[in-house]
């Protein structure tokens, strides 16, 4: 499938440094605890958001899936926070590299895909290197886009709302 020409919003730009601020705020969020709770925290979280994805997607409102997979980059980018990964870069892989994995048109297909990726994302979190990383966090976003395509929606869309 050919990919349209996309760019980062200006918001995704500013993300990092908001992220890196969270280790250092005094104040207490959800965000903040996931960010200290590192991988096992966010893994947990992020199989509650992609089943709440996955929801959405079959039963309820482009709105609503905006929502739920505007958490689900939320969620990966501070499992990349917690090892010091800019966002951008993955990002940018997600949309460009033709080494992310992305199957298919089908929708058994594309949930496949979405799923197998998260599963890389968590394990590599728990047990791969910063690249490794990187990789999974870029195939699990491409495989979201994927997903969401089938419903008409763009990374661009979900980007707009972090």
């Amino acid at each position: 499938m050919e990919r349209p020409e996309q760019t980062l919003p200006d918001a995704v730009y500013r993300l990092d440094e908001k992220l890196a601020g969270l280790a250092t705020q005094e104040s207490s969020s959800l965000s903040r605890e996931l960010l200290l709770g590192g991988a096992s925290a966010i893994s947990i979280k992020l199989s509650e958001e992609f089943a709440e994805v996955l929801a959405a997607f079959l039963k309820e409102d482009d709105d609503s899936l905006l929502d739920e997979a505007q958490s689900v980059v939320w969620l990966a980018a501070l499992g990349m926070r917690t090892r010091n990964i800019e966002l951008v870069p993955v990002l940018r892989a997600s949309m460009f590299s033709p080494q992310v994995e992305q199957k298919g048109d089908e929708l058994n297909d594309a949930i496949r895909s979405f799923g197998d990726a998260k599963g890389r994302f968590v394990a590599a979190m728990f047990t791969d290197g910063d690249e490794e990383v990187s990789e999974s966090s870029a195939s699990f976003i491409g495989a979201l886009s994927n997903l969401l395509e089938l419903r008409g929606i763009t990374m661009q869309q979900v980007y707009e709302r972090l």
